[in-house]
């Protein structure tokens, strides 16, 4: 049995009301789609590493930025909630019925609408661009989270939700900075990823429990959370959508590729915030973060 003691787990959630979900077509203003508005303002860009002041010194380059990672973004969310849903049709007879999954499948779906649908007028806003931008962005695999690639199903869904839960916590945080620049952001965009996060902080409680349950020893969690935070990077990077927004300013307007470096990412100032602030309480609670050991001076 993959799961402990689920049906009282879970019992706890089922009877949640769904007030805190949104209308797709009625709760975003889509007849805003052409107002202007940034994507990442200078407050954000500065804790991923981007000179956005600099980028801004070169405005076609900073135009293309902007338009970039906002399909970045819309793709990678898409992509990563598409996981989701494949993970749950493949292992649904280990999960088991319950009704917080059921929703939080349902949310999924639509959550995926909601991206594409944006990243699709961004495409029609810039047509040349398009193409360009897909052959850049080829970073995405098909979902990972196949038992063949684990020692265990308990294994296997250790990081499918460790995973998750870093994603979902990731999607409330970036709202609430991207809401703390509102003034210069588009609004479909900052609507659409408030609504977006009010949902998922009730995915975050569903996605706890799922890691609560998992029957699975403490010596097997300890060296699996070990395993996550070694390759946090990798995992990471792909929430944040900015590397094809990046390859494209370095590649057609070299003359603004220092605004864009590559950054490690314990070197970010958003790693700080990952593994201190209390919007990624539940990831750190099932995934402790322990430093590594500095090598000693020769």
């Amino acid at each position: 049995m993959t799961y402990n003691n689920s049906e009282n787990v879970f019992s706890k959630l089922d009877g949640r009301n769904v007030n805190y979900r949104f209308d797709l077509d009625k709760d975003i203003p889509w007849e805003q789609n052409s107002v202007a508005g940034e994507h990442f303002g200078p407050q954000f860009c500065e804790k991923l590493g981007v000179n956005y002041q600099g980028l801004k010194n070169h405005p076609e380059a900073f135009e293309l930025f902007q338009w970039a990672v906002g399909i970045e973004v819309s793709e990678a969310f898409y992509i990563l909630e598409s996981y989701l849903l494949d993970f749950v049709d493949d292992e649904h007879s280990s999960l088991g019925p319950n009704r917080s999954a059921l929703l939080l499948y349902q949310e999924e779906v639509k959550h995926m609408e909601l991206f594409r649908r944006y990243a699709d007028f961004l495409r029609a806003s810039k047509p040349d661009w398009v193409a360009k931008f897909d052959e850049l962005f080829t970073g995405y695999k098909p979902h990972p989270y196949t038992k063949d690639n684990y020692p265990s199903a308990s294994v296997q869904h250790y990081f499918f939700w460790i995973k998750t839960l870093l994603f979902e916590e990731y999607t409330v945080y970036l709202y609430q900075e991207l809401k703390a620049e509102e003034g210069i952001l588009q609004p479909v965009w900052l609507a659409a990823h408030g609504a977006h996060a009010r949902e998922e902080k009730q995915h975050i409680i569903t996605d706890a429990a799922h890691l609560d349950a998992l029957d699975i020893s403490s010596v097997e969690k300890r060296a699996c959370s070990h395993a996550f935070w070694s390759n946090f990077e990798e995992t990471f990077n792909e929430f944040l959508g900015i590397a094809t927004a990046k390859a494209m300013v370095r590649k057609y307007f070299p003359v603004a590729a220092h605004c864009v470096p590559d950054v490690k990412m314990l070197e970010q100032p958003i790693f700080q915030d990952i593994i201190h602030d209390r919007s990624y309480k539940q990831t750190l609670r099932h995934a402790p973060y322990v430093a590594p050991r500095r090598k000693p001076a020769a």
